[in-house]
């Protein structure tokens, strides 16, 4: 699990790395989409486990996000920028804000998760997803913000901590199922994707099928966590890196004009191919400088 951790943050920064200058076509999307699954891991991977809120905890989680935007605005100094990111972690990211009340609320969903019975829970999971499929999905009425929301993230922790405590035959699948699931389910959006932008409609689609809480996005994002559930890894180094994964998602956002020019750089001055393998190589870079900060 904590390489998904860190193959989740892996994803995260390819999304940011701006990939999409890859020529248009289903494998394109692919590459996007399952990328786009990394985010929902992460979410899936804490619900896992389980929070376990503690004031030393949370002012850890607080301070190493005070610590990068410091880190951030030390190094637009020294590159002569006037912009200063703020230190208000509030309007940071859409992701730590949803995270932190997820963080706050855990409690509650963690006492329910254990004291309501399997058919309990169940009903839950079922009708939170008719209620973010039709009213947070298909017309947002609910304000879910296509899973950038502190809504959307309920559901992924409550159905991590139901494989975690119950399971099922659904959760039991050969990993190599899994693997197929999430490879199938990540395929059809990319078809779907490439096919509205055949027919001119590129932005309704994308809107809908890169939303983190598509049905699509969702199944395979959990199936993809399921195939690392059950993957037997022992490693002390993945284990020290995925500790740090947080800090590269920071650390990279708080360099994202920078982080992303330099890839379009690459774009720029050579073949996408040869581009992508660099851009690949540099946020691996990053990913370590980060951890290496932390």
């Amino acid at each position: 699990m904590e390489l998904l951790r860190v193959i989740s943050m892996i994803l995260i920064m390819m999304i940011h790395a701006q990939f999409y200058l890859i020529p248009h076509s289903i494998p394109r999307w692919f590459i996007l989409i399952g990328a786009d699954a990394g985010v929902n891991c992460f979410v899936l991977i804490s619900g896992y486990f389980g929070i376990h809120p503690k004031i030393k905890s949370f002012s850890s989680f607080i301070f190493q996000i005070l610590f990068f935007v410091l880190i951030g605005n030390l190094i637009s100094f020294c590159g002569g920028k006037a912009s200063v990111t703020s230190f208000n972690f509030i309007n940071f990211s859409w992701f730590i804000n949803a995270y932190i009340a997820l963080y706050v609320f855990s409690p509650v969903l963690n006492a329910y998760a254990e004291k309501a019975t399997k058919r309990q829970f169940q009903w839950f999971l079922v009708l939170w997803a008719m209620v973010e499929v039709v009213m947070g999905y298909a017309i947002d009425y609910l304000k879910f913000d296509r899973g950038y929301s502190f809504q959307a993230f309920i559901f992924l922790y409550m159905v991590a901590r139901y494989i975690k405590i119950h399971g099922g035959r659904w959760c039991s699948l050969d990993k190599r199922n899994d693997l197929f699931l999430f490879v199938l389910f990540t395929l059809i959006s990319a078809f779907l994707m490439s096919y509205s932008e055949y027919i001119g409609k590129s932005a309704g689609g994308e809107y809908y099928l890169r939303a983190y809480n598509s049905p699509l996005m969702i199944l395979a994002s959990v199936f993809f966590t399921l195939f690392f559930s059950k993957l037997k890894l022992q490693s002390g180094v993945v284990n020290w890196m995925g500790k740090s994964a947080y800090a590269a998602f920071l650390f990279h956002c708080v360099i994202l004009e920078w982080y992303r020019g330099t890839c379009l750089n690459f774009y720029n001055s050579n073949h996408y191919i040869l581009a992508s393998l660099y851009s690949v190589g540099f946020i691996l870079l990053i990913f370590m400088v980060a951890i290496l900060i932390d």
